[in-house]
């Protein structure tokens, strides 16, 4: 009996040892999968990147700028990252002349104001950014504090005055 308990307790401790054996292989081979499933990953989207920063080809300026304008636009509805370097390129004094007014402007203001500039109303920004009417609004006070535009111009005015 005593031999028969005995080959009983070796043959779980044996099954109990191969369970986490199993348990331990199991493990690291999920962490592999997950390991090369993250690494693919940052490859394609390194990949996606590079395919969004290439330049456009010159044609004639008249064409080239309208082409610009209309991908600038069809940006900021989509709310796409690239929306700022794109307005750059469309109107490259832009961001300069923000600066030069309150150069602690962070990159989310400065697409703000880029969004004022193309005269989006505040329900359209409002919609592209995925915010609240009151947020623009609050928005718009804060960037004509830091900016310093007078309460009795139209923001949207002092905009379109900025570049000229």
């Amino acid at each position: 009996m005593d031999n028969k308990d005995l080959n009983e307790k070796e043959s779980l401790k044996n099954n109990n040892k191969n369970l986490i054996y199993s348990l331990i292989g199991a493990a690291i081979v999920c962490c592999f999968l997950i390991y090369i499933a993250f690494f693919f990953y940052r490859k394609n989207k390194s990949k996606k990147l590079d395919k969004i920063d290439i330049p456009l080809v010159e044609s004639t300026p008249q064409n080239n700028y309208s082409e610009l304008f209309e991908e600038v636009v069809l940006l900021a509805k989509q709310n796409k990252q690239e929306f700022l370097t794109r307005f750059n390129d469309l109107y490259p004094d832009f961001t300069r002349k923000i600066l030069l007014l309150n150069n602690n402007i962070q990159s989310s203001e400065l697409r703000f104001c880029a969004y004022l500039y193309l005269n989006f109303s505040t329900k359209d920004i409002a919609e592209y950014t995925f915010t609240s009417v009151r947020t623009v609004q609050t928005k718009k006070y804060n960037l004509r504090k830091k900016l310093n535009i007078p309460t009795d111009i139209d923001i949207y005015v002092w905009f379109s005055d900025l570049l000229k």
